[in-house]
């Protein structure tokens, strides 16, 4: 399977959700094709999240980790003391487990324990990374992802570098349908573009949809091609999937 299928199907995936336990179970079936055994998610909800409206606003967090993790240091005191957490809330956008170490001493004692504690429980090859952040640079949303097959930093390195770009891409799509991002819904399509779009989601042919919308097929692939653009698509179907997912659009 082609990474650009890969995606496809993962968008599908999510269209298809219908609470964020779905989406939860969705990425991680999607993360296990890379070698990532576990994920621990921190979010701020939005209006137009998949969730009780009484959270919006609060900082959430889902983990697919261990119950040995869990109960050593998941509740939430000790994830206050997670140094790759501390580090994401200081503006940094991808932070290597495994060069941890330093900064978990200059961060202080407790700190330091939840870095030993993990490392103990073989959470030691991993990265996490800033995924939404307001206008201000505040975070909004973050993720862990944790390699457990990985012994050696230089192999874990080298895997993560070859997939970063997918795993950005899959977790920037996971991330608008958890959260409901306002801002990324803000993409900036013309209401012909998302005419175009919403016809095609429909069933619609390119003849049939120009002819709905009394345009040009040709007109009709101009606006396509711009969607394409706006939305960072390979592909029809991939800008389609999109503005689904991002409620650009209803078929």
């Amino acid at each position: 399977m082609t990474a650009s299928n890969a995606e496809t199907d993962f968008l599908d995936a999510l269209n298809a959700a219908r609470t964020r336990d779905d989406l939860f179970a969705a990425l991680g079936a999607e993360l296990r094709r890379f070698g990532i055994g576990g994920y621990g998610y921190g979010f701020t909800p939005m209006r137009s999240s998949r969730g009780p409206m009484s959270d919006l606003g609060e900082l959430h967090f889902h983990h697919t980790y261990p119950q040995a993790w869990q109960d050593a240091i998941g509740d939430d005191t000790r994830q206050d003391n997670d140094p790759s957490t501390i580090l994401l809330f200081q503006g940094v956008e991808q932070v290597d487990w495994t060069t941890l170490g330093l900064a978990a001493r200059k961060l202080g004692p407790d700190v330091l324990q939840h870095y030993e504690m993990a490392q103990d429980l073989g959470f030691r090859c991993g990265v996490s990374l800033r995924l939404g952040a307001d206008h201000t640079g505040r975070i909004l949303s973050g993720i862990g992802l944790w390699y457990p097959d990985h012994a050696q930093a230089t192999v874990f390195r080298a895997d993560l570098a070859r997939d970063r770009d997918r795993i950005g891409r899959i977790l920037q799509l996971f991330d608008i349908a958890v959260r409901g991002d306002h801002a990324a819904l803000m993409i900036g399509l013309s209401v012909r573009e998302r005419d175009a779009l919403s016809y095609l989601a429909a069933g619609y042919r390119s003849a049939e949809a120009s002819w709905k919308m009394k345009i040009s097929e040709k007109t009709l692939e101009k606006h396509v091609a711009n969607a394409k653009h706006k939305l960072n698509a390979r592909t029809r179907d991939h800008a389609v999937a999109k503005a689904l997912l991002m409620g650009l659009i209803a078929p």
